[in-house]
């Protein structure tokens, strides 16, 4: 049996691992922002017309819900609540380090978006992501983006719930 180790050690194998499978532009956004927004994959539902582009982006936090946001307004819709604890020996289990909670996230909504869905309990946005903070990591990635595009920031958004 393998020493258990630290969870220092734990925490930062955990962001070397998410460091090696993400790309530059998540990781950047991850370190400086602390949460990934990614675009979705999952089409439409059958029969409906294709638009272009994903159903929804999603904000990836570490131990908090994937926060669903329609693509075009940005605006929060739903929470999906999954967590992905590690076994630990005996049957016992406890929350994964950061890195890797928003990994097996990203994964997830990578390979299988519709089973995570499918699976995950289903809030309205703001039930354990506070709606404030949605707002201002919201306004924080627009700063971001722009930034890194080299704009001036954007005006202030605001924020629309649809539940």
């Amino acid at each position: 049996m393998e020493p258990r180790v630290s969870p220092a050690k734990a925490e930062e194998r955990s962001l070397e691992l998410l460091r090696s499978v993400i790309n530059d532009d998540e990781w950047q956004m991850f370190t400086e922002l602390g949460f990934i927004c990614v675009p979705g994959r999952r089409p439409t539902r059958p029969g409906w017309p294709t638009p272009p582009g994903p159903r929804y982006r999603y904000l990836i936090y570490p131990h908090l819900p994937v926060v669903a946001l329609l693509p075009r307004s940005m605006a929060p819709v739903r929470e999906y609540c999954i967590q992905f604890p590690e076994r630990l020996p005996a049957g016992g289990s406890e929350a994964l380090p950061a890195g890797d909670d928003v990994l097996a996230k990203w994964m997830t909504l990578r390979s299988d978006e519709e089973r995570l869905l499918a699976f995950a309990n289903v809030a309205s946005a703001g039930c354990q992501v506070p709606l404030g903070r949605i707002e201002r990591d919201l306004r924080m990635l627009d700063r971001w983006q722009a930034r890194r595009r080299g704009e001036a920031p954007p005006p202030r958004r605001s924020a629309a719930v649809l539940g």
